[in-house]
């Protein structure tokens, strides 16, 4: 599973280059009834929609683009794990540090988000030039990852993904 959920953190990168519509106008973003969950989407950011949500791989539940292309945020739901968030946090680290050649950790620690506490891992990629976070939340029956990918120097676009991930209900 620890695989499966650095394999989509990577995956979360890829996506940084589809074409991403908006066509709810909504601010508050919806999970399915068999994922249920919510963030709250600012203003400048667009949603992907479901056929768009369909075509990516590692079947993420929603996907959140800045307008002009200055951050992302994949939300992905995995079956619940009995790990405690300290021990998923060595675990991610590990692997991201070993999956992601330019890894850089920047902190982890557990944040309390609406849905509860949750980890937050915190990194930089130094040759993509990114700043990552990759937030677990265990909430409603589900282990939910959201992955935030922000180019370096965008603190506006970086405020704003963090305020998407802060705001995660379940």
């Amino acid at each position: 599973m620890l695989a499966v959920l650095v394999a989509l953190a990577v995956a979360a990168a890829a996506v940084w280059y589809f074409a991403i519509r908006d066509d709810n106008e909504s601010a508050t973003v919806h999970g399915s009834g068999t994922a249920p969950f919510s963030v709250i989407r600012p203003s400048g950011w667009e949603s992907l929609s479901e056929e768009e949500l369909s075509a990516l791989p590692g079947s993420p539940v929603a996907v959140l683009r800045e307008s002009d292309g200055n951050g992302i945020v994949v939300i992905n739901v995995e079956p619940p794990s009995k790990a405690s968030l300290a021990q998923l946090s060595k675990q991610l680290q590990a692997k991201l540090s070993e999956q992601i050649p330019d890894f850089e950790l920047v902190k982890a620690h557990t944040v309390q988000v609406r849905a509860g506490p949750a980890l937050s891992i915190s990194y930089a990629r130094t040759q993509k030039g990114t700043a990552n976070t990759l937030l677990v939340v265990p909430a409603a029956g589900h282990l939910y990852t959201l992955n935030a990918v922000v180019p370096a120097g965008q603190e506006g676009a970086a405020k704003e993904a963090g305020s998407i991930l802060s705001s995660f209900d379940a």
